[in-house]
């Protein structure tokens, strides 16, 4: 949506505006550009990349667990499998279990997601390589399930790219929801600064899913890197 690239001394205030992206698009690409800040903006997506759900029965030896959707309206949003197309890598949901400070997550890797008997309500079978039912509780636990060809979908990268710069500044940002990774931070020389960057689910909603991948994925950095005050979680 916005591509700032060789310029210096620019600062875009969004005035605590809300991007609502649809799922093709990302927000901020920065490259080769210096002096840069970024503040007061928020960033979601409609529709979600994902469907939470409550494990409502859990089938150890039959390798399937019953899921009832938060939201009814999302089950033909996650019925099916893996597309292994643009960059979907594995494919998976996240579960959500009870934690000392909140849910704490474990992923499911995904062979199909089928609708059931019960209303509003879906069958999950892992793949082969999710082994562990161990400790899912039903009726205590949660899953996020991904949108059949939206969730993990690299797309156009990251939902803020900032790649080949000197000294960049984010302040009081948030993101709500991607697709893929929140934040690509390689290569950039000077300092970077990240004040109240907020990874998380809306507040105020009952979502348990942000990102699909990393909230930060921070390579190849000559720049002093500096978070402060940030909260990430949901992902």
């Amino acid at each position: 949506v916005i591509r700032l690239k060789n310029l210096q001394n620019v600062t875009i205030d969004g005035g605590g505006s809300t991007f609502v992206l649809e799922p093709s698009l990302r927000l901020l690409d920065i490259r080769g550009s210096r002096n840069i800040v970024i503040r007061r903006l928020r960033v979601d997506y409609d529709p979600l990349p994902f469907a939470d759900g409550l494990v409502t029965a859990v089938d150890a030896p039959g390798r399937r667990m019953t899921v009832r959707l938060m939201n009814g309206a999302d089950l033909p949003r996650v019925l099916g499998g893996p597309t292994h197309e643009d960059g979907e890598q594995a494919y998976f949901g996240m579960l959500w279990g009870p934690g000392p400070y909140g849910p704490i997550s474990r992923h499911v890797w995904l062979g199909r997601v089928e609708t059931a008997a019960e209303a509003s309500s879906v069958v999950v079978r892992p793949s082969d390589e999710f082994t562990d039912y161990s400790g899912i509780v039903a009726d205590k636990w949660h899953i996020s399930l991904p949108a059949t060809g939206m969730a993990h979908r690299r797309g156009p990268g990251a939902c803020f790219c900032i790649r080949d710069n000197d000294t960049v500044s984010l302040q009081d940002v948030e993101l709500w929801s991607a697709t893929w990774m929140g934040f690509e931070i390689a290569r950039n020389r000077g300092t970077l600064r990240f004040n109240r960057v907020h990874v998380r689910p809306k507040p105020g909603s009952s979502r348990l899913m942000s990102t699909w991948r990393d909230a930060f994925h921070v390579k190849g950095n000559r720049a002093a890197l500096r978070w402060d005050d940030c909260e990430l979680t949901g992902m």
